[in-house]
């Protein structure tokens, strides 16, 4: 769904890339200082973790989400929605 949950549409293709509503998707984010030796749940499985450097992450919506395995990473980045059902889209 587009702008204000309805399906965006340019039949024509006369709008350039840039005025097209952008689907947010996640990005890699690698662990800092502050992020290590925190514990916290990953999105996909719920399992706890404690972050340490080489914990995969990802970014999105503004929030950093840790996960216990690089399948579960690949899982959230596939359809974050489904993971996270407090998150609604604008």
């Amino acid at each position: 769904a587009g702008l204000h949950g309805q399906d965006f549409e340019d039949p024509e293709g006369k709008m350039p890339d840039s005025a097209k509503p952008q689907k947010q998707v996640p990005a890699p984010y690698t662990p800092k200082g502050s992020d290590l030796g925190k514990t916290v749940a990953c999105p996909v499985d719920g399992k706890m973790l404690t972050v340490r450097a080489d914990t995969p992450a990802q970014t999105y919506r503004g929030t950093v989400f840790f996960f216990d395995t690089k399948a579960c990473e690949t899982r959230f980045r596939q359809n974050p929605e489904a993971y996270l059902p407090a998150v609604r889209k604008p």
